[in-house]
């Protein structure tokens, strides 16, 4: 596709124009915020039950069963077509909740993730939950299990809408299977909650329920597509007497380890090896975490270690900007979504991984009122010499029904030159929920860096819809997006912005229409437009458009062919660059199957000055009960237009093994290899949690360099960490 501008402008407009008349003329499919009338009373219980999957204690039998859903997918709002029972129990210190899915046929439960927070709620038969526990219908706690036992839990804050998988609680879970299907028992200690201090409580909660086999998705009460906002959610009552000490919890580590058989390369005309010492490691460390009350928490971490997180994963990278890796510190991971706005000012990846690393860090988050607010400091540099200090405070205030207003400010300091300023930003944003499905979200921020003499400016608005358009089997999802950024906005050291983000104003549109067919061999299908049009700042030049058209079509079998087209044009002013891109994608997901689901990708065309041929393929395979492999290949081939150079071939490979012992120990390898960078990576990890919050860890990284065609090792150790839960 050849882009005419006025062309394109006026098929952009068109887009926005039919979709505002559809939303017209549909008004019965407007929704609006209801809030169930719905409820389930606690059963107070003074005998701790014994967590092995059996509800044979004599509370569970008076015990009032929530055992109505509904369905959220194939067919919006029709009652569930499998028995589900609900049941909730407490006492002062601990929430109790037994759940029985009555699926059918065992042998059709798909439970491939072993690993917690790996995803339990993407492909697997789940049973998940959510808590609204100051019943303000803003923010809530979320927990997913697997038939395995396979534990995912996180927080999220704005109507559910920005979710942190990396909150981490302390709770337990024990899993049975059963003739026709599976049941549980779950213990949630209540210290693990920020809650309301009143006398008698009442929390909002959610059940959702999936069945892979069926692709049959249901929740209590009937929350349709909006299964994440709090404000439909039904109610927990009668939840009184809750032990109200507010925890001190301790968590200190030891860890020790060597480092031998490295090796580094040597300068000169004739580069080679030379050993390195082997040495021995040896650090300790403390995690802190107090509730002065409760709605606000402190955390504290002195000589955080990072050593057992898993490495980042080699990637290809086919765009014009960074590579953006996520964070997985958790330190960082924890309430990260606090700080997450569409212009992403604070990118913590920034933080301690380059030559300094972390010395220690606090964090102070909570409610107060109708505001919700975070501070984040965090101290860098070599050893106990101070380098650098990372800082930000966000603020938000709870506006209208469901709507807020929000400030942030992030900087970072010099610490050794009297905390002179190096990078910092502010920003205002807010977030107006025009109905339950219907929102409208915004940015103004403003950077500063002295070594580059100026200020700069970015801005982000974006009207966003999700909801059935014609029945209750099809679901629309659009959004549009006016953005604008001066070519002086510099956020580099704090947040992330990419190069292509720069010196531009414009227009993105997105639409994303799905129907479930349910008939005639096919399960449902897919479809996608994204289109965008950006001048530069000064509206001189056209800097950026595109289009892009995709669709996919999932059979009965669960096979799914797909495609994805897409033109775009990309002109940088700074460097005089244009690029026109062309490149066409096919795409095939199959399954997930009980054991196994694959994914395979090939992409072909002109990018960024390159004739590309890409393929990307991914294998999940659980050989068993307790063990899965995951595989991934990616190939790259290269050939620069008006370039003498041969075409450049670039592999790279991943595989990755999980073995489950227990739900609380499991063993876990990764190996990759880039032949781009020549470097090869190999990672394994034991980790036992052997009592609730308390963690042993043994962990093996090797790294080896094949620049020299040798393959020889520059980084090898061997690391030993044991963390102790304290609470109080």
């Amino acid at each position: 596709m050849n882009f005419d501008t006025p062309r394109f402008q006026s098929a952009f407009l068109l887009t926005v124009y039919l979709l505002l008349a559809f939303c017209a003329a549909f008004p019965a499919l407007a929704h609006d915020d209801m809030e169930s009338s719905l409820s389930v009373k606690a059963e107070r219980t003074d005998t701790k039950p014994v967590l092995d999957g059996e509800l044979n204690e004599p509370f569970w039998a008076g015990a009032e069963a929530i055992e109505s859903f509904w369905q959220r997918n194939p067919d919006m709002g029709a009652p569930a077509t499998f028995p589900i029972s609900i049941k909730i129990a407490y006492d002062s210190e601990t929430i109790y909740i037994g759940f029985e899915i009555h699926s059918g046929d065992p042998a059709g439960l798909v439970s491939t993730v072993l690993q917690r927070d790996g995803g339990v709620n993407s492909y697997d038969d789940h049973f998940g939950f959510r808590f609204d526990t100051f019943h303000d219908h803003r923010d809530t706690y979320y927990f997913y299990i697997n038939p395995k036992g396979t534990r995912l839990d996180g927080h999220a804050i704005d109507e559910g809408v920005k979710s942190d998988d990396n909150w981490d609680g302390v709770w337990q879970v024990r899993t049975k299977i059963t003739e026709d299907g599976w049941q549980g028992e779950i213990a949630l200690p209540i210290y693990n909650f920020r809650f309301g201090n009143v006398e008698e409580a009442i929390w909002g909660f959610g059940g959702m329920v999936y069945v892979s086999a069926t692709q049959e998705n249901v929740s209590w009460p009937n929350m349709q597509k909006q299964t994440r906002k709090p404000s439909l959610f039904g109610h927990i009552t009668g939840i009184k007497g809750l032990d109200r000490k507010q925890p001190f919890v301790f968590t200190p580590y030891l860890l020790g380890g060597s480092a031998f058989g490295r090796s580094e390369k040597t300068e000169g005309a004739s580069p080679g090896w030379r050993s390195v010492d082997d040495s021995f490691e040896r650090d300790m460390g403390l995690d802190i975490r107090y509730r002065p009350t409760s709605n606000i928490e402190a955390n504290i971490a002195l000589n955080p270690d990072f050593a057992t997180v898993e490495a980042d994963q080699f990637l290809f990278n086919l765009t014009a900007d960074e590579l953006q890796h996520p964070e997985k510190r958790p330190f960082f991971t924890e309430g990260q979504s606090r700080f997450e706005t569409p212009i992403q000012l604070l990118y913590t990846r920034r933080i301690g991984l380059s030559e300094d690393e972390v010395i220690a860090g606090g964090k102070l988050h909570g409610q107060v009122g109708n505001y919700d607010f975070g501070v984040l400091d965090v101290l860098t540099g070599d050893g106990f010499d101070s380098a650098y200090n990372y800082s930000a405070l966000r603020v938000k205030r709870d506006i209208l029904r469901s709507s807020t207003i929000g400030f942030l400010a992030v900087g970072k300091h010099d610490a050794d030159s009297e905390f002179a300023e190096v990078n910092s930003a502010a920003a205002i944003d807010m977030n107006y929920q025009i109905s339950g499905a219907t929102s409208l979200v915004g940015q103004l921020a403003r950077s500063s860096r002295p070594d580059n003499g100026g200020d700069g400016y970015a801005g982000d608005l974006s009207f966003r819809h999700n909801y059935p358009l014609f029945s209750t089997r099809d679901a629309l999802n659009w959004s549009t997006t006016i953005s604008a950024a001066t070519d002086d906005f510099d956020i580099g050291d704090i947040g992330y912005f990419g190069r292509s983000s720069l010196d531009r104003r414009g227009l993105r549109n997105s639409v994303g229409y799905s129907y479930w067919v349910k008939s005639h061999g096919i399960n449902r299908f897919n479809l996608t437009q994204n289109s965008w049009y950006y001048q530069d700042y000064d509206g001189k030049n056209r800097v950026q458009d595109g289009l892009s058209l995709g669709g996919s079509v999932q059979s009965s079998s669960l096979i799914a062919p797909g495609f994805l087209v897409e033109d775009s044009y990309y002109f940088f002013p700074s460097s005089g660059e244009k690029y026109d891109n062309t490149n066409r994608t096919v795409m095939l997901t199959i399954g997930p199957y009980p054991r196994f689901r694959s994914k395979l990708l090939y992409r072909t065309g002109d990018n960024f000055g390159s004739a590309i041929h890409y393929f990307d393929s991914e294998l999940i395979l659980k050989i068993s009960n307790q063990m899965r492999i995951t595989s991934n290949f990616s190939h790259l081939e290269s050939d620069l237009h008006d370039s003498p150079l041969p075409t450049s071939v670039n592999d790279i490979a991943r595989i990755g093994f999980n073995y489950l012992f227990t739900p609380d120990l499991y063993w876990r390898l990764f190996v990759q290899s880039d032949s781009h960078d020549e470097l090869s990576l190999v990672n394994t990890l034991l980790r036992w949690e052997y009592r609730p919050g308390s963690v042993f860890y043994l962990s093996y990284k090797e790294t080896r360099d094949d620049t020299l065609d040798d393959f020889m090792p520059t980084d090898r150790r061997v690391l030993m960490k044991l963390s102790y839960h304290l609470h109080r």
